[in-house]
């Protein structure tokens, strides 16, 4: 009888996979809150009156975003340092949690889209 045997079997950590879902699940987050919180903002201005509470409205609509991001980041540096399989996917969610985090804090597309929702109404006096 000839005895086989066998090698190590390695196992796979997908920490670069989970680090990129994260990200573009933290960028659609944040993205859809600014633009929510844009849109409700423009809303209470048009309608004239504006809520006293828009800045907790719009922290409140856009936390989730920037904590994904925040993991996403952690969970791709510490997939780039330990493993190296899928390195691609762990810098591209570190690049997708940097990013996110960077328009956020910039309020790039909310600041758009209030741009765009608020109609000013002039009267004559």
């Amino acid at each position: 009888m000839d005895a086989t045997t066998s090698r190590p079997v390695r196992t796979r950590r997908p920490s670069g996979v989970i680090s990129f879902i994260v990200g573009i699940l933290a960028a659609a987050l944040s993205v859809g809150g600014q633009l929510l919180a844009a849109r409700k903002h423009a809303g209470d201005w048009n309608a004239g009156h504006p809520m006293a509470d828009q800045s907790l409205v719009h922290a409140l609509s856009v936390t989730p975003g920037m904590v994904l991001s925040i993991l996403a980041i952690g969970i791709g540096c510490y997939a780039l340092r330990k493993h190296r399989e899928h390195r691609w996917f762990a810098a591209g969610g570190v690049a997708l949690g940097v990013t996110t985090v960077a328009l956020t804090l910039a309020n790039f597309p909310g600041s758009i889209g209030f741009q765009y929702w608020y109609d000013p109404l002039w009267e004559d006096v």
